[in-house]
């Protein structure tokens, strides 16, 4: 359980300082989650405005979604979804491999009956939960559902909007007591997964890289803004323009039919320059302006924040960038190695995952094939992998 005997820390990012309280902020029976209250909305923008963040969420999150070891329970229907369609169980686990790889931690709806059994099961927004105010034993037994980051418009923030949910129990007892008080005999109940409890709410894991991810956006804008505003080289051709009007336009042509990367190869004319290179009838004289665009000064800054990113999760680079981290050619033996490493990093997450799902359904009214939600490795079959 979350308790409250935690000290406060805060880092800042360009433009936004983020803060985890560790001291317990409450406001309105509320644990704030960061200063503004904003911390995973801020930490999501921050993320999806990075290539290769966004990149690492997916790897992270394709590693922890693997088959089961009963291949059937992953057909089981387990709820339903928002858009009210049929939600299986690998639907699920899809839906908390991407929450914990982009939050650290994911909350799962659980409706129980009064035996204390799992009657259906469903994903929450990670970034709308927030924890109530620690009891007499510092902990936390409400979860309060809300658009804290007000996305959707017109939506007021006051308490008659807010949703409160207890914290999954194990008690039997105690659920029954609080199918007693519901209305239709089911208790809804968060059930959380953090995949780091130093603090009362997860930190996340690209925090540490945040002037990293920012840097990478400002190396696009930057890059964008240096071509369509530096100046390409330009060809200046220098000459005496024909009074004859047929002829001026025959000149005009041939001037355009050399210019640009289409054009002749071949320019033949007759020059003929006084001692100073100023062009005499029918003289030409051609200049080049410099192209004034380096984007090469990006290269190795983007390399730098590219790598460091990666390491938070110790993510091999051949995983989320073929090209930079082997060149043209990539072996399978490479993408073999590179799966097998960091599917040993990723498989105490999903032992995690597997453990969470066998205590929700460890009392349920729906069917499963088994009750082994073991999770398979990640590995290369016939030299191909689904990363």
């Amino acid at each position: 359980m979350l308790r409250s005997n935690m000290e406060m820390f805060d880092i800042e990012v360009p433009q936004k300082q983020i803060k985890i309280s560790k001291a317990a902020v409450i406001k309105e029976n509320i644990v704030y989650y960061g200063d503004d209250n904003e911390y995973p909305t801020t930490m999501f923008n921050l993320i999806n405005g990075s290539q290769t963040a966004k990149a690492c969420v997916d790897a992270v999150s394709k590693f922890i979604n693997t088959e089961f070891v009963d291949e059937a329970n992953g057909d089981a229907v387990v709820g339903i979804s928002r858009s009210m369609k049929k939600f299986t169980l690998s639907r699920l686990v899809e839906s908390i491999a991407k929450s914990l790889a982009l939050y650290n931690g994911a909350y799962i709806l659980v409706a129980r009956n009064e035996g204390g059994q799992t009657v259906q099961v469903r994903t929450l927004n990670f970034a709308d939960v927030r924890l109530s105010e620690f009891d007499s034993f510092g902990t936390s037994t409400k979860g309060i559902v809300y658009d804290w980051a007000q996305t959707i418009q017109g939506k007021k923030n006051n308490h008659k909007n807010y949703r409160e949910y207890p914290i999954f129990v194990s008690s039997k007892e105690v659920n029954r007591k609080l199918c007693e008080e519901s209305p239709n005999g089911i208790s809804f109940q968060i059930y959380y997964i953090f995949l780091n409890d130093e603090y009362i709410y997860p930190q996340n894991a690209y925090e540490t890289v945040a002037y990293d991810i920012a840097t990478e956006k400002e190396i696009q804008i930057n890059r964008y803004n240096e071509i369509t505003q530096g100046t390409p080289s330009k060809l200046i051709i220098r000459t005496d323009i024909p009074s004859d009007v047929v002829e001026r336009k025959k000149l005009i042509d041939r001037i355009q039919n050399f210019a640009g990367a289409s054009g002749d190869r071949v320019l033949l004319i007759q020059s003929s320059f006084d001692e100073n290179g100023v062009p005499i009838s029918n003289g030409y004289a051609l200049d080049t302006i410099s192209d004034t665009r380096d984007l090469s000064k990006f290269i190795e800054a983007e390399k730098a924040c590219a790598n460091n990113i990666r390491k938070v999760w110790n993510i091999p680079a051949i995983l989320v960038d073929f090209e930079q981290a082997t060149g043209i050619s990539v072996s399978g033996e490479q993408i073999k190695s590179a799966v097998d490493y960091f599917d040993q990093i990723i498989e105490p997450v999903r032992r995690v995952v597997s453990d969470s799902l066998s205590e929700i359904f460890k009392d349920t009214t729906i069917e499963f094939n088994s009750k082994d939600f073991t999770l398979k490795n990640k590995t290369i079959r016939n030299g191909n992998s689904n990363i």
